[in-house]
């Protein structure tokens, strides 16, 4: 597939991406987390294309769960995934975290989106596919070891 096809924004509008991100990942691994999702706001409070809009969301979306914003982060992955591309790996590792937020709030209803990310993971070719899938059974064995035979 070619790039165009895959991100519709410039190499400018991924480079100011990419330093929003790294402003944001220093205050976060200096606890500043109130000011990291300030700096990611501020970029999404701008028209973004939607590669890079689902970019941020999801990126959000993990400082608001370790703040234990739950209800946020799932609301912002929910829009993240409307916005990733089918068959996408972006779309695969949305749908893993939706996964994950459903355990950390300890909803049973998990395996309806492992199952999206299954479907997802099964809609590429192989090999990719294969791994995949792989690691989405992985994940959900290392938050479910009840599922373990």
């Amino acid at each position: 597939m070619p790039i165009l096809e895959m991100n519709s924004s410039s190499d400018h509008e991924w480079l100011d991406w990419l330093a929003v991100q790294k402003k944001a990942l220093r205050l976060r691994t200096r606890g500043c987390l109130a000011e990291a999702l300030a700096e990611i706001n501020v970029f999404l409070d701008l028209e973004q294309p939607s590669d890079l809009r689902c970019d941020a969301l999801a990126f959000r979306a993990m400082i608001e769960e370790e703040q234990g914003e739950l209800v946020l982060a799932k609301t912002d992955r929910q829009c993240a995934r409307a916005l990733a591309l089918p068959a996408s790996y972006r779309r695969y590792t949305i749908e893993l975290g939706l996964a994950g937020l459903g355990v950390v709030a300890g909803r049973q209803a998990v395996s309806v989106v492992f199952q999206a990310s299954l479907i997802t993971a099964g809609s590429r070719p192989i090999p990719s596919r294969q791994v995949w899938a792989s690691g989405a059974g992985v994940y959900l064995l290392r938050i479910h070891p009840a599922a373990t035979p």
